[in-house]
């Protein structure tokens, strides 16, 4: 049986009214905020399907207005989002995978912050939201002053604990609840910067029909109160407008930090319409059974018409439904092509293991490919490895290429493409490197080379077969470029 849920969702980035550029990021199923995409941006989506990840990162500015590391943790989300969509498990087992990786990823930008503090003194908080749907259930998880709500029945509830430290000074009797909605409604900054932050897991909740779920930087919490976002809200617009009108409100207000808001409105949930349909199915049968021998031979040769014209119509909506899904993909990519790059959700289907047939166009580089489809330039080689393209100047435009996802890249080629890797650096230079605790290869690649990806390059170069064998104390090779 099917637990489709149908959704209206939108996201809004602000760079707010201080800063020119926007260091916060998101993902809304598949979609995030590309670097190029430096200031004001708008995503509206109307989707359907039985699972779905969203999230907002609100990124670490610091004096050389670097915030690579926002984008680290939402591509942290679209490596989960390719395991979230594997079969099997349940809404708390996945909601445990997502906290996995998030706490990976933010130990990485925590052994980062404590390397560079003496450069970097004045930096702002990173924090996290994100919410997943999954068997018309949904958990939600956060780290710092992202939050995430959920507005039922007119009533505006807060499902991550977002002020844990206020809290705290109000069952100590330090402060009021006055005084903490003061602090809370105004301008709280949690201690962040180079402080590590524990994320926080809400409780699974069940899906209902008109929810409307929030998540938002602390940029809004910090600037409009909860009863006027309540109000919002209950306004019964559709979720862009609502996010627009957010924004609209803070501005107002002379929010001085970036702000993101993100709606998600639950507009249908398809199970409850097909066990009413079962059930009515039911009672008529039940009915038929109930009449006289002949009346019974009659009805059966009826129900036979029936049986046979729903499944009909259920064959002709199939293949429209099928036909409108190709038309949608189609125009999504020739929208994403027109501003040059490959638009995620092209790639990251319902089936994660899909090729997509890809058709070189002006301007295209290896690397520019790479860049959009695996979130990672470095990682050409592989495009060219799976076709057999000798050198970059053989990319010619109308050239149709394939992109595999890493899943389902054979071991020889993922080992071919390692060793290549691992040529590109003179293994007689290096610099030796004590492991610490809380070490990591993709946290001791973070450190080298400012991206994780060249961890399995390290574990390579050094012999180890199995990142367990990673010691305190252990002196590794990291080796120097050619």
């Amino acid at each position: 049986m099917s637990n489709k849920i149908f959704l209206d969702s939108a996201v809004v980035s602000h760079s707010g009214t201080v800063y020119e550029t926007n260091t916060d990021n998101f993902y809304i199923n598949g979609r995030f905020k590309h670097d190029y995409e430096n200031s004001n941006v708008e995503v509206t989506q109307k989707d359907n399907g039985e699972s779905f990840i969203f999230g907002i990162c609100d990124g670490i500015r610091e004096e050389n207005g670097d915030d690579n590391r926002s984008f680290e943790m939402i591509k942290a989300l679209k490596i989960y989002d390719q395991q979230f969509k594997n079969p099997g498990g349940d809404i708390n087992s996945k909601i445990k995978l997502l906290e996995k990786s998030i706490e990976e990823t933010n130990n990485v930008i925590y052994s980062k912050n404590i390397k560079e503090k003496k450069k970097n003194e004045n930096k702002i908080g990173f924090a996290f939201s994100g919410m997943i749907m999954f068997q018309n259930k949904m958990a939600a998880i956060n780290i710092g002053n992202c939050g995430v709500y959920l507005l039922r029945d007119e009533m505006l509830k807060q499902l991550t604990n977002e002020h844990k430290r206020v809290n705290k000074l109000i069952k100590m009797g330090i402060i009021s609840d006055d005084q903490a909605k003061k602090l809370v409604g105004k301008k709280l900054n949690l201690p962040m910067g180079n402080d590590r932050v524990e994320s926080r897991i809400s409780e699974s909740t069940k899906i209902l029909r008109d929810d409307i779920y929030l998540l938002c930087s602390d940029g809004l919490s910090k600037s409009v109160d909860e009863e006027k976002i309540k109000s919002i809200l209950n306004s019964k617009h559709d979720s862009s407008t609502i996010a627009n009108n957010l924004i609209k409100e803070a501005r107002k207000n002379l929010v001085d930090d970036n702000i993101t808001i993100m709606i998600i409105k639950v507009t249908d949930l398809k199970t409850k319409v097909l066990n009413d349909r079962n059930n009515e199915f039911n009672e008529k049968w039940g009915k038929v059974r109930n009449r006289s021998d002949l009346q019974q031979k009659d009805d059966k040769k009826s129900l036979k018409i029936v049986r046979r014209t729903i499944f009909i119509i259920f064959i002709c909506a199939t293949i429209s439904l099928m036909y409108i899904s190709m038309k949608n993909n189609n125009q999504k990519l020739k929208e994403s092509k027109n501003n040059s790059s490959l638009d995620i959700n092209t790639s990251i289907n319902d089936n994660s293991n899909e090729v997509l047939e890809y058709k070189v166009e002006q301007g295209d580089t290896i690397e520019s490919i790479s860049r959009d489809y695996y979130a990672d330039e470095s990682k050409y080689k592989l495009i060219m490895l799976m076709n057999k393209i000798e050198r970059k100047d053989d990319l010619k435009i109308g050239k149709t290429i394939y992109l595999y996802p890493e899943e389902i890249i054979p071991e020889d080629v993922k080992s071919k493409y390692v060793n290549e890797e691992k040529n590109e650096y003179n293994s007689d230079k290096y610099e030796i490197y004590t492991v610490k605790s809380g070490d990591t290869l993709g946290s001791i690649s973070f450190q080298y080379f400012n991206t994780i990806v060249k961890a399995d390059m390290i574990k390579s170069f050094n012999n180890i077969n199995d990142e367990n064998e990673l010691k305190i104390g252990m002196e590794i090779k990291i080796p120097k470029e050619n």
